[in-house]
C-alpha cells in the first residue's frame, strides 16, 4: 500500500500498483491518467490502473 494523500478530509492510497482508493469528502484525482473509475459511492471512489 502506497499512501497518496492523507488530509483532514481525504485519504487516498494505491494498492498493489493496480487499484487506487479514495475515502472522505475531500477532492482527490489520481495523477495517473490511465486510471479509470470502477466504483464509487458516498465519499469514496475506486480506480483501476
Amino acid at each position: 500500500v502506497k499512501i497518496l494523500t492523507a488530509e483532514r478530509d481525504v485519504y487516498a492510497a494505491e494498492i498493489d500498483g493496480k487499484l487506487i482508493m479514495k475515502i472522505g469528502p475531500g477532492d482527490f484525482v489520481p495523477e495517473d491518467a490511465s486510471a479509470a473509475v470502477v466504483d464509487c459511492g458516498h465519499c469514496w471512489t475506486v480506480w483501476e490502473k
